[in-house]
């Protein structure tokens, strides 16, 4: 559940994976066998981007991230993870995801209206940067020596 206006990440997770790079992917269900496709990974450990989606992909680590910014009461529905194999078109891995958006309170609404071209830019500047700061965050994690344990907490501060 989120509320709009808001940026939703969320991990998910594969078995590592090391040898041929295998594609992952965000979509949105249309129908039980219909899925709008909305960010597709191209290469490991490099954020691929389109329009307020992103993914960045850890083969080795066996995560993706999705980030969705910007979050709109209409992005309420059913979402896949995916994993494409290396040969053909087909999905080797699926996980399904309910998100639930409610709206933004009326006083958020207010201070969120574009009133004036700047403060609408802004946001979408701040949204870009907690991103970032989130998947420098996680790759400080995965690059540390102490493999699966969590994060000094100084490798978190940015994303608060």
């Amino acid at each position: 559940q989120s509320v709009a206006g808001q940026t939703l990440s969320l991990r998910c997770q594969y078995p590592p994976k090391n040898g041929p790079y295998e594609r992952k992917g965000w979509c949105k269900e249309v129908s039980e066998l219909l899925c709008t496709g909305l960010v597709t990974s191209s290469r490991p450990h490099m954020l691929a981007q389109a329009s307020r989606f992103s993914i960045w992909d850890s083969p080795s680590s066996g995560f993706f991230v999705v980030t969705m910014t910007g979050l709109r009461e209409e992005d309420t529905g059913h979402y896949w993870c995916r994993i494409y194999p290396t040969s053909g078109h087909s999905v080797s891995k699926s996980v399904r995801f309910h998100l639930a958006v409610s709206p933004a309170p009326a006083s958020t609404q207010a201070t969120q209206a574009p009133q004036n071209p700047v403060s609408s830019q802004t946001q979408s500047c701040t949204s870009s940067t907690v991103a970032s700061s989130a998947i420098a965050a996680l790759s400080q994690q995965e690059n540390s020596t102490l493999g699966s344990s969590p994060a000094p907490p100084n490798a978190l501060a940015p994303l608060l």
